[in-house]
């Protein structure tokens, strides 16, 4: 049976009734058999810090429950340059980072990439990243580096299928197959490597 609602609590309205605070060391109990519906155009904002416990018991913050949602989506990278560039449409002698808001980034290129180049992020823990490079030109051979620490970068750490770090990820297409790795960041700003497939070479770390 719930309690009677007392005034000066930590769970109260705001005068107007329009919105219901949850202080901090106060909470929100959903029994068995209740229900809470969040219309259309609502929404539930967590503040970093904050966490949600579901799953007997088990506590998740809002930066990991960000990261989880984060591989729901995805995003193409296209470039229509040949040869060695950055895949960037400003250009630039660095890399650019690959957004970290995508689970999935598919790299399409209109014409051979012999050796192109993208950055990772400095990713959360709990995040996973799919990277696959997928030329537009069927059949024609490509080939684009995943770079990290130690390829002139600092502040993201790779880890190989074998344990050891890495400064790059090589991702090749042939008319056979197209390069793709799975990433899990273990720690902020440390993945590693899970799967891979296609045509893959783990650059070591120097």
């Amino acid at each position: 049976m719930a309690d009677k609602t007392y005034n000066n609590q930590k769970v109260y309205h705001k005068r107007g009734g329009d919105e219901q605070v949850i202080a901090s060391g106060g909470q929100q109990t959903v029994e068995s058999g209740g229900n809470q519906i969040i219309e259309s155009g609502g929404k539930i904002d967590m503040e970093a810090g904050a966490e949600m416990r579901f799953f007997n018991d088990e506590d998740f913050s809002s930066q990991q429950m960000a990261a989880a949602n984060r591989i729901s989506k995805a995003t193409t990278n296209t470039n229509q340059s040949t040869g060695g560039t950055v895949l960037s449409d400003a250009g630039g002698s660095s890399p650019p980072v690959i957004p970290s808001t995508v689970g999935v980034y598919m790299i399409s290129t209109s014409a051979a990439m012999t050796n192109g180049s993208v950055r990772l992020y400095s990713g959360l823990v709990g995040q996973r990243l799919h990277i696959r490079l997928t030329q537009a030109a069927q059949g024609s051979v490509g080939c684009v580096w995943v770079m990290a620490s130690g390829a002139g970068f600092t502040g993201v750490k790779l880890l190989g299928s074998t344990r050891t770090e890495l400064s790059a990820i090589a991702l090749r297409q042939s008319a056979a197959s197209c390069g793709w790795v799975d990433l899990l960041c273990v720690t902020d700003g440390t993945w590693a490597v899970v799967t891979t497939g296609g045509d893959v070479t783990e650059k070591a770390y120097t």
